[in-house]
């Protein structure tokens, strides 16, 4: 049964997850628009690596104009004759945007010849290219994102060019985005309903996504806590940290004179759990935080660990690369930089700018 505490302990992303900059807790002054048009939101898929030049699949890049990455999944499906399930890509990306990504499709010079430089509304074909293997989630690079935030409020004030800089130099917290959750915070609340009911879902891959939601409101709760104590960016007694690019991490020794050096330049950071089966690995001081901010969630962590999901480490800062800014004379806010798999643009823009019109939850969302 899950208790009361079960489901208050998720409510606070349904009211407001606390910001970082520029005082902790303090809310941007400026405020805008954004998707306007899909353009103002354009998504580039970087994979780090060349096509192999030979192989039983093909390589595909695609840009989508306010189209998903199922949606094109399966239009490449009708166009090759190959089933869905067959089709790889790293990630999902968002419809309402302009977004490069890369599929792989089983087929051969036939198939490519049957893609090659192939359009349709929404769609269309950029490059193919043989290849060895079928893409998998995650393989990718990073994404880079070029976004523009119209009728920019306080454009030039103090508060929006600190947090500018600051996001620039030591980044942001790396939450999961409101996307996370489904509209409006429905796959969290749909996880906690199945878990009450003790009812499976009937379709395939939905108690997947609803206990993955789960997982990613407990670390944003762990995360909101070390953010309120100004901690997301800096190492306390017993945290388990990072290397950027791995998914390994070792314990913190804070007697270690390199280690601010190493967090300053973006080698290393500190880590939140991503609740499954095994041991939590953080002790002292962080493992303290960490359990008394789950320590109503007990039904859910012995959920998520009977779902077969491991213990892992997720980073609590997120540091976009390549970021620039101008303001251009429209006074539009134009923005770039570049994200590595699994991080969110919208953790980024909340930091900046209160979207008008976005009341998308980080978490539960509150019912009227």
């Amino acid at each position: 049964m899950i208790s009361e505490l079960d489901t208050h302990s998720l409510e606070p992303f349904g009211r407001q997850a606390p910001y970082a900059w520029v005082s902790p807790g303090e809310p941007p002054a400026a405020r805008g628009r954004i998707r306007v048009v899909p353009e103002d939101f354009v998504v580039i898929e970087e994979l780090g690596f060349e096509p192999d030049g030979d192989g039983p699949h093909l390589l595909v890049c695609v840009t989508k104009r306010e189209k998903n990455t199922v949606e094109a999944a399966h239009w490449l499906s009708s166009l090759t004759g190959a089933a869905v399930r067959d089709i790889g890509y790293c990630g999902l990306k968002d419809r309402h945007a302009v977004t490069t990504q890369w599929f792989s499709v089983p087929g051969d010079a036939a198939t490519a010849q049957k893609l090659q430089d192939r359009e349709a509304t929404g769609f269309k074909v950029d490059q193919v290219a043989a290849h060895g293997r079928k893409l998998r989630r995650g393989v990718h690079l990073r994404n880079t994102f070029r976004l523009r935030v119209h009728g920019l409020q306080d454009t030039h004030s103090a508060d929006c060019a600190r947090r500018l800089a600051q996001i620039a130099e030591r980044g942001v917290p790396n939450y999961f985005g409101p996307q996370r959750f489904g509209p409006d915070g429905d796959n969290v609340r749909a996880a906690l309903e199945m878990l009450l009911s003790g009812r499976r879902p009937k379709r395939r891959g939905t108690r997947g996504i609803l206990m993955s939601s789960l997982r990613s409101a407990l670390f944003n709760l762990v995360l909101s806590r070390r953010v309120s104590d100004d901690t997301w960016d800096s190492f306390i007694e017993g945290d388990l940290v990072a290397m950027s690019g791995s998914r390994s991490h070792f314990p913190v020794e804070l007697s270690d004179a390199n280690l601010d050096a190493r967090l300053n330049a973006g080698d290393i950071h500190p880590t939140g759990p991503m609740w499954g089966a095994g041991e939590n690995l953080a002790s002292g001081v962080c493992l303290q935080v960490e359990e008394d901010v789950l320590s109503g969630a007990g039904t859910i962590r012995r959920a998520l660990e009977s779902a077969g999901l491991k213990q892992e480490r997720r980073p609590l800062r997120l540091l976009p690369s390549d970021f620039e800014w101008v303001v251009e004379d429209s006074g539009d806010l134009a923005i770039s930089f570049g994200l590595s798999p699994g991080s969110y643009a919208t953790a980024v823009l909340r930091e900046l700018v209160i979207l008008d019109g976005d009341v998308r939850p980080w978490g539960l969302a509150e019912r009227p």
